[in-house]
């Protein structure tokens, strides 16, 4: 069986770790994008799987605006963020694994 191809949107500490635990699947699963505002965290995501070729984006909009890439995609950017990243992401037909919380209010989570 193929690996499963994940994208990570938010390559800080947490998308580190959730990177870190696909790597260590042995090849169960391949990054095969990561977006961050910060080149060095996407460097080190880059870094899990360096044969692979990784592309990179600089914003959430950049990697939306590239059309869907994988089928799998985890959310790990800041909590503000979570619900218009997660909403992007299910509108463009991903399956998501969302850090919490899902929105900054028990209302937004209800209007989804």
């Amino acid at each position: 069986m193929p690996p499963l191809p994940i994208a990570i949107l938010g390559c800080g500490s947490r998308g580190r770790t959730y990177a870190g635990i696909a790597a260590s699947f042995g090849g169960r699963y391949r990054i095969t994008a990561a977006a961050d505002p910060v080149a060095a965290h996407r460097e080190a995501i880059a870094g899990l799987f360096p044969s692979d070729g990784i592309r990179t984006f600089s914003s959430a909009g950049d990697f939306f605006a590239a059309g869907r890439l994988v089928d799998v995609l985890i959310i790990a950017t800041q909590d503000a963020d979570h619900f218009e990243h997660a909403s992007g992401a299910l509108r463009a037909g991903y399956d998501i694994l969302l850090e919490k919380p899902a929105a900054e209010t028990l209302g937004r989570c209800g209007n989804a």
